[in-house]
């Protein structure tokens, strides 16, 4: 039996290989051929994850700001708080399309066990439900990052892209 750590061949049972050479150079010739293809899938997946990691610190923070307009497909709307951020590109996404956004409720995305983001019903959201013009109530308790991240994700589940919303935010006065 044998193990591959990083570069190195580790192998348990040297004495089964004593006197078959030819089957430990055919082992040999495999494992160079297996670790040839696993450098490969590496270095494909570096290039994802530094795509990933270079994604997140290009993002902008929202951390210690407060929003004073939401544009979502262009229309611009003014907002002064982080619920209404939430309650805006809710009632935008249902205009626009309500199937989706009527499915939020039983969608795992955005509800997951242990929080529920939607529900028809205000007794099932953790704290802060608010209600939304079609009979469905919303997370309230959410932070300035978590609300974008949010909206970001309902923009996906409707099959819109992230980038369909802006929020014009101003620095948070201590």
């Amino acid at each position: 039996t044998f193990y591959v750590c990083g570069n190195l061949l580790h192998i348990w049972n040297v004495f089964s290989f004593v006197g078959e050479r030819k089957k430990f150079s055919l082992f040999i010739k495999i494992f160079l051929n297996i670790s040839g293809c696993l450098h490969q899938w590496y270095a494909d997946q570096r290039v994802l994850f530094d795509d990933w990691y270079n994604s997140l610190s290009a993002r902008k923070s929202y951390t210690k700001t407060k929003p004073q307009a939401t544009t979502l497909f262009g229309q611009s709307y003014p907002v002064t708080t982080w619920h209404d951020v939430i309650i805006r590109t809710c009632e935008v996404l249902y205009i626009k399309n309500p199937q989706a956004v009527s499915a939020f409720d039983t969608n795992e995305r955005l509800n997951t066990r242990r929080r529920k983001q939607f529900s028809r019903n205000a007794e099932d959201i953790n704290q802060s439900p608010i209600p939304l013009s079609f009979g469905m109530f919303v997370e309230g308790n959410q932070s300035a990052e978590s609300a974008v991240r949010l909206c970001e994700k309902m923009l996906e589940e409707c099959g819109y892209a992230e980038n369909e919303i802006q929020i014009e935010v101003r620095e948070q006065q201590q």
